[in-house]
Formats: structure tokens, sequence, C-alpha cells
């Protein structure tokens, strides 16, 4: 009975003794071992895909989950491939009719090939962003106000088809909204003569007006102090 007794002492000092050397294991556990173990280990998200890199060169694209990778020899790059959306800050675009709006816009877009999209874009929110930017003047500029306003959705469909080009690059873009402002205001033109000042709301009234009074004598004035034009060169302008 005394030799268990004396088993049990002993061992209950031993694991007194082993206290301090638990403990000192434990703290390089968690500040060395487990440091190490995640530069090992990649956590992707559920809407996130991962591209692997293998010495710098694309060895394969990895799904949502833990990911076993090599540190220093291979590199993981994570991508959203959620539904993204960019603001396009506003522009003044002029139209084709000459009269200058304000437009900013919205577009939406998702990443439907990650691959693609990180190597063969440097950055491809900003890839987008400047597709959208220049796909918003050409459209704009070769539609006039009245048609601006009134066709509003064949127009940002025709933008986002332009856009929409971005796909053969990864990129896919689900919708596009554009806002112009001011856009209940149409752009006054004024026709002077010496009988008095008349205002209209388009340029086509104004020809309208031409035609029917004579030419003579008379002086346009464009929107936003652009200046004065004759009739002639009214004419010239929009035929």
């Amino acid at each position: 009975m005394a030799d268990v007794f004396s088993i049990i002492v002993a061992v209950i000092f031993f694991l007194v003794s082993m206290i301090p050397v638990l403990i000192l294991l434990g703290i390089v556990f968690v500040f060395i071992v487990v440091p190490i173990l995640m530069l090992f280990l990649k956590i992707i998200n559920q809407y996130e895909k991962g591209i692997l890199f293998s010495f710098g060169k694309y060895s394969g694209t990895r799904g949502p989950g833990l990911n076993f990778i090599i540190p220093i020899f291979q590199e993981l790059r994570k991508v959203d491939t959620r539904i993204m959306t960019i603001d396009i800050p506003k522009q003044e675009v002029m139209t084709k009719d000459n009269v200058p709006v304000a437009i900013d816009a919205v577009i939406y877009f998702k990443v439907v090939r990650p691959e693609d999209a990180i190597i063969k874009m440097e950055d491809y929110t900003y890839a987008v962003a400047q597709y959208a930017k220049t796909a918003c003047r050409d459209v704009v500029g070769n539609v006039e106000m009245d048609e601006l306003l009134t066709q509003r959705k064949r127009i940002a469909d025709d933008i986002e088809k332009i856009v929409d080009k971005v796909e053969k690059l990864g990129v896919d873009v689900e919708d596009y909204e554009h806002r112009i402002e001011g856009e209940t205001k149409k752009p006054k033109y004024t026709a002077k003569r010496e009988s008095g000042t008349k205002s209209f709301t388009c340029l086509k009234e104004v020809l309208q007006y031409v035609m029917e009074v004579g030419k003579e004598g008379m002086h346009v004035q464009r929107y936003k102090g652009l200046g004065e034009m004759n009739p002639e060169q009214l004419w010239e302008t929009t035929m």
C-alpha cells in the first residue's frame, strides 16, 4: 500500500515539475507552429475562387474550403465571384446635335473566369470602368438629345453590349444604368430678330421656325453661352 502511495506522489510531483515545460511547449505551438502551418494552409470562402501560381506560372484554380500550398514556391490569389458594382463618375458628353449632357452611371458585373480576369488584366475592376466610360461617350455621341431622353433603355442596352466585350477577359456585365443630370430641362435655343426674340426647346424647332419665317436678319443663340450662329451655320451643322 505504501508503494502505491509513493508512486502516486511521484507522479504528481512529476506532473507539477512538467507544468513550466508544458507552458513553454504551448507558447511555442501557438506562436511558432501555428503561423508556420498557416503559411501552408489557405481558406477560400464559398463566394471566392483561388488562382494558384507555382514558380510564377498558372497551375490551377482552387475552390472553396481549406487548400494546401507550398510557401515561397506557390502563391494563391483570391478572386471574388459575387456580383459587384462600379460607380462611373459624372462626365460631360456631347450628343449628336451638340448638346452637352452630364451623365453618371453604375455598372453591375461579376467574374466568371477568374484565371482570365487575373492573368489577362492587371485590374479588371478598373478595366470594366474604363470600358463603360468609353462606351457611354461613343453611344451618347451618336444620338440626339431627344432620343437620349426618350429611349434610355435602348441606349443603356447599346452601352451594355459594348462593355460586355470584356467577357472574353473573364468578366460578365450583368446590367448598366445611367442618369442624366438635369434631364427634365432640355437645352434652350433663342432665335433673335429685329421684331423680337423666340425661345425653343430643341434644334428641330429652331430649323422649322427658320424655314417658316426666313433666315434674313436672324441670329440663333446656342445653349450655355456657346455663342451665336447664323441660320446658314445652323443649317450646315444639322444637315
